[in-house]
């Protein structure tokens, strides 16, 4: 399970950084979190399968999460056998993009659903809603506060399977081969002596899923704290310096100090700050790390086309 940051930035795209988009990977499944502009050219630069990927996920209908998805779909369509694709948005996402993909005359070769997410979210006590499951994970969500209809988002993978002991099972005589792969896989193998060897002896306890939260534009608010706890890495915008506090505020977003500040009170593991301001220059991404990791080890702001490993507790 790892997540590519196709872009950092926010407003308007330079040629130093994108706009903000992620893709998570779970073996070859692709979901694709936010979608600015010029999102489709650092897809490619990522040498990524856009056959893969079975979910968009919009946090809100603004420029700088949308206006790439167009292009994405267009080229998407010319693949010979994509399948399905669902798009995860706040209302009126579906308003805008199917008429510009009409007027545009693009024609997709796959199925587009669409999921609508509105309404307060539930009460503080039961569970996060979820808009979207499959095979690998759980997309929930909850409302955030921004200046237009907005969601955060948190990304839960399905329990694992315990973790194999290669020494284990040479203990008991196995060897490295196609019976490895049966005890991975939960069942039984005979060892050399005639004894079963059962996939309890050789695979540790089962292990709870990996979990990322994805959160763009939001000014402080408590839903944040329901979709951080515990994560294991946080992706949440927080691109302001605490020198433009009321700029940030008045934009309805997050100041890095205040983000990493959130993500320290959730007990985020590990913590990458997106939405980055034009005005925090690159040579200032050291100071602004700085300021973040002030918060918790591992925090600090993301980089344009990094890719990274996310570990579980377990």
């Amino acid at each position: 399970m790892e997540i590519t940051l196709l872009g950092t930035g926010s407003e308007f795209p330079r040629p130093d950084r994108p706009l903000t988009a992620g893709v998570l990977r779970v073996d070859s499944a692709l979901y694709l979190l936010d979608c600015g502009e010029g999102s489709l050219l650092r897809w490619a630069e990522a040498r990524l399968n856009l056959g893969g990927l079975r979910v968009v996920a919009l946090t809100h209908n603004h420029p700088e999460q949308l206006l790439g998805l167009p292009g994405l779909l267009a080229r998407r369509g010319q693949l010979a056998e994509a399948g399905p694709l669902t798009i995860v948005a706040p209302e009126g996402a579906q308003e805008l993009l199917v008429p510009l993909l009409l007027g545009l005359g693009v024609r997709l070769s796959f199925e587009l659903c669409f999921v609508v997410l509105s309404g307060p979210g539930p009460g503080k006590k039961k569970p996060l809603p979820v808009a979207y499951q499959d095979d690998h994970l759980e997309l929930c969500w909850l409302p955030v506060d921004h200046s237009v209809p907005s969601v955060g988002y948190r990304l839960v993978e399905h329990p694992r399977p315990g973790k194999f002991s290669p020494q284990a099972a040479r203990a008991r005589g196995i060897v490295p081969g196609p019976d490895f792969g049966k005890l991975q896989a939960g069942h039984g193998v005979t060892a050399p002596d005639g004894s079963t060897v059962q996939p309890d002896e050789v695979v540790g306890s089962p292990r709870s899923g990996r979990e990322l939260a994805w959160i763009s534009d939001t000014a402080p608010c408590p839903s944040l704290y329901r979709l951080l706890a515990d994560v294991d890495l946080a992706v949440l915008g927080g691109g302001h310096l605490p020198e433009h506090q009321a700029l940030a505020d008045s934009k309805g977003q997050l100041t890095l100090h205040d983000a990493a500040r959130i993500c320290g009170r959730s007990k985020v593991r590990r913590a990458l700050f997106t939405q980055l301001s034009p005005r925090l220059a690159p040579e200032r991404l050291a100071e602004a790390d700085a300021l973040a990791a002030e918060h918790g080890e591992g925090y600090r702001c993301g980089r344009d086309g990094e890719r990274l490993v996310i570990e579980g507790a377990g």
